[in-house]
């Protein structure tokens, strides 16, 4: 009992110095933006010039204060949880103080975000090693991205992601539906996540929960807007979204943007209102109109793989992000409208990709940060160079693209592969502890003979285990009369995977029996185990 209470008091211990390093090191990544970048070296976002987009936060508050309607009184292109985050800094003050006010509460959104993802690394691995890794890879992505975060209000689909996935991580099926749902009442894009929340549940009751748990959040938030004027909802919302043209830095657009390097005057750019270069070419139009089409495919490559590695996902916590992460990127890559700012979404999933056990899930984030760093390259400072059509410009968005599409493709493969990984890995500890003799799928029964269930009821069914008894199966076996002359044995084991870092003790492996699944317990004669406790 004294021990259990220690264990629980370090592990609180250790959780408050994971959460503290993780806010901890977003001050330090934004000292390092901030301080070094922008004011010292003159890169990137300059934190004292308003950007239209704080510009345009700023106005949609005083409007929803001053009491009028979103999409109805004024055009409004967002969901309607995002005035939320537009109203918490004061609209009533000069712009300039506005937009201080609204940096802080990008920063500090950020530094919950990298809470949020500790407490998610922590649930995925035990110790301090991997989630204090995790942290600190979420402090250098946010560097690689700068001064960006704190000029839009993409960081709080971060934020939702990050919940996402530690809900998946906890098995809170109905919780995690919810979170998704208010993202895409937030910024749409975190509904692609839903599919994932369904695979995941165990239970059709549990997935019909977490879909209409899904429904509630992603429906709530727009019902007073619908009842008041669904036409300037769909029109304000969709309309504009659906007019956009094939934006200069989509990874569709790479192509067109090879051809004018090679070629000049293969295309031409358009500047709309917003400010997202749109570019004109030849086949333009049906790539805008097949852009839906590409995601809902991406997505399902992404989704059939997830199906047929569902039992792997169930059971292995750290493939969750991964399988969010390739959900994502099929929505970036896909779509005709990427951002700059739409690479913040992956912050948290690329973190926790990149401090995994798989190899390939690693690539792919190291490929991800690269294609950060040149994000922050080529805008905002190559912005009016990709006006003018330069050649330098035109090549840093094609790389960083490419790097976007490499990076979903080795994030599906990995995917496909965690059936083949986990049967890999159950082998391998089959070959160190007696787990299951025999599935039910592979034992010929007899006689309508039914294993004989042991409790463990104390450890001495555990002693020839050494040390490590508590952490490995308990395995016994009972006799039971069948046909008259015939005699089954019946082996029933209780058991569970191995904690990580949990070791064979010196010297029990020889007094450690090697049964294995394939070798039938019905068939063949097994050495003497210890003793069954009796029944109490």
């Amino acid at each position: 009992m004294i021990d259990l209470l220690a264990d629980t008091r370090s592990r609180k211990r250790e959780g408050l110095l994971l959460l503290t390093a993780a806010a901890a090191l977003q001050a330090i990544a934004w000292v390092v933006i901030l301080e070094i970048f922008t004011s010292l070296l003159k890169w990137g976002y300059d934190p004292k010039l308003i950007s239209p987009d704080v510009a345009h936060y700023a106005d949609v508050g005083t409007r929803v204060l001053g009491h009028q309607w979103p999409y109805a009184d004024f055009p409004f292109e967002y969901p309607p949880l995002s005035i939320l985050l537009f109203i918490i800094a004061p609209v009533h003050g000069t712009l300039a103080t506005y937009h201080h006010w609204f940096a802080v509460e990008m920063v500090v959104i950020g530094a919950i975000t990298a809470v949020v993802t500790g407490a998610a690394a922590a649930r995925i691995w035990t110790g301090l090693e991997r989630p204090l890794a995790a942290v600190t890879a979420l402090a250098v992505a946010v560097v690689a991205m700068g001064a960006i975060a704190i000029q839009v209000f993409d960081g709080a689909v971060a934020l939702v992601l990050a919940l996402a996935v530690l809900f998946l991580a906890h098995r809170r099926w109905t919780l995690a539906g919810l979170v998704i749902g208010l993202g895409f009442s937030l910024k749409l894009m975190p509904i692609v996540l839903l599919p994932l929340v369904l695979i995941m549940a165990h239970t059709h009751r549990k997935a019909l929960w977490a879909l209409l748990a899904g429904v509630v959040g992603a429906v709530g938030p727009f019902l007073p807007f619908l009842v008041h004027n669904a036409a300037a909802v769909r029109s304000a919302l969709f309309g504009p979204q659906l007019a956009r043209g094939l934006q200069i830095e989509s990874v569709a657009a790479a192509p067109y943007l090879v051809a004018q390097v090679i070629h000049r005057g293969a295309v031409t750019v358009t500047v709309p209102p917003g400010g997202s270069l749109t570019i004109n070419g030849s086949g333009t139009g049906l790539v805008e109109t097949l852009a839906p089409v590409t995601v809902l495919l991406l997505l399902i490559v992404v989704y059939w793989a997830a199906w047929r590695s569902r039992e792997a996902l169930r059971r292995r916590p750290e493939a969750v992000p991964v399988v969010a992460l390739a959900a994502v990127l099929a929505a970036l890559c896909g779509n005709k409208v990427l951002s700059p700012q739409h690479l913040l979404w992956i912050l948290p999933l690329v973190a926790l990709s990149l401090v995994g056990r798989a190899a390939l899930p690693r690539i792919g984030a190291v490929l991800l940060m690269a294609a950060m760093v040149l994000t922050q390259v080529e805008f905002p400072a190559m912005y009016f160079r990709q006006i003018r059509l330069e050649a330098t410009p035109l090549l840093v968005i094609c790389a960083r693209n490419v790097l976007l599409a490499a990076a979903f493709v080795v994030t599906v493969v990995a995917v496909w592969r965690l059936r083949r990984e986990d049967e890999s890995l159950l082998r391998h500890r089959r070959t160190l502890w007696p787990t299951r003799i025999a599935s039910t799928d592979s034992v010929r029964r007899r006689s309508n003979a039914r294993p004989k269930l042991f409790p463990r009821s104390d450890p001495a069914s555990n002693r020839h285990l050494g040390a490590a008894g508590r952490h490995a199966p308990t395995l016994c076996w009972g006799v039971r009369r069948g046909a008259p002359g015939h005699t089954e044995r019946h082996f029933a084991s209780r058991w569970r995977l191995l904690p990580e870092g949990t070791t064979v003790p010196a010297g029990s492996a020889d007094r450690t029996p090697a049964w294995r699944e394939e070798d039938s317990a019905w068939n063949h004669p097994a050495p003497p185990p210890p003793r069954c406790p009796s029944r109490v």
